[in-house]
């Protein structure tokens, strides 16, 4: 297990919401009123993944009794619910075998605690255990994130996370039993055309510094990102492929 690919799967990967209408740039004066829950939390009403842009979290919360099903590289498969106003849990598993029981597993939650309109922040935490061959893994971070409009329109926007996170190797003969790390995460969201996004973050965490980019396409229940994973060993980048289903 790379420290990489650690650090990469304790990002949030959490819920999304009831649909709302989206029209484009040109046409803002049609668009209805945004609600009283403000201008970026509206935005959750219609893209199914808007908790994160690639495995980085946002602020934006959805609308309570929301369920979204997510499928990242056609092996992580998690799932997130919106408890009530502000307050989402999320459940991720992927399981390798052999031997039984190895693989990466997650439970989170996110806990939104300002909502200003066109600014949002919200708290989280993780554990995250992992195992294979030769160690397992146990990882909790604590951590928050902000989110605020770049446009007018808030259409699009950006987002900046940071969480401390302590590693727990579980092997008695391990070499380095703990560690402590700060990470760290921006990521943009912008708007190309209605109901498609360009998505960029970089991730950093664990002495390793990785990317991703591409676009997003998205309806009331489906979301589909397409894009390139980029770290220090990949000049090109890896395909990455990652689907949101809200069913309701």
């Amino acid at each position: 297990m790379t420290a990489a690919a650690l650090f990469a799967l304790i990002a949030p990967t959490l819920l999304a919401a009831e649909p709302q209408d989206v029209t484009d740039e040109a046409s803002d004066a049609t668009r209805p009123a945004l609600s009283a829950r403000g201008a970026l939390s509206n935005l959750a009403l219609q893209d199914p993944a808007h908790s994160r842009v690639w495995l980085s979290p946002t602020a934006l919360v959805g609308s309570p009794g929301s369920l979204t099903l997510h499928d990242q590289e056609l092996g992580f498969v998690s799932a997130s619910y919106v408890v009530r106003a502000g307050w989402e849990v999320a459940g991720l598993a992927f399981a390798a075998g052999p031997p039984l029981g190895s693989g990466i597993y997650r439970a989170s939650t996110r806990i939104q605690v300002v909502d200003l309109g066109r600014v949002a922040v919200a708290a989280f935490a993780d554990v995250l255990y992992a195992s294979d061959d030769y160690d397992d893994w146990v990882v909790p971070d604590v951590g928050a994130v902000a989110s605020f409009c770049l446009s007018a329109t808030c259409r699009s926007y950006a987002s900046l996370a940071a969480a401390t996170a302590y590693t727990l190797n579980l092997s008695t003969d391990s070499a380095v039993a703990t560690a402590w790390d700060l990470m760290a995460a921006a990521s943009l969201n912008f708007e190309l055309v209605p109901n498609v996004r360009a998505l960029f973050e970089i991730d950093r965490g664990f002495d390793t510094l990785v990317g991703w980019y591409g676009v997003r396409v998205y309806g009331a229940s489906v979301s589909v990102d397409l894009g390139l994973f980029v770290g220090s060993d990949l000049l090109f980048g890896m395909p990455w492929l990652s689907l949101s289903v809200r069913p309701w």
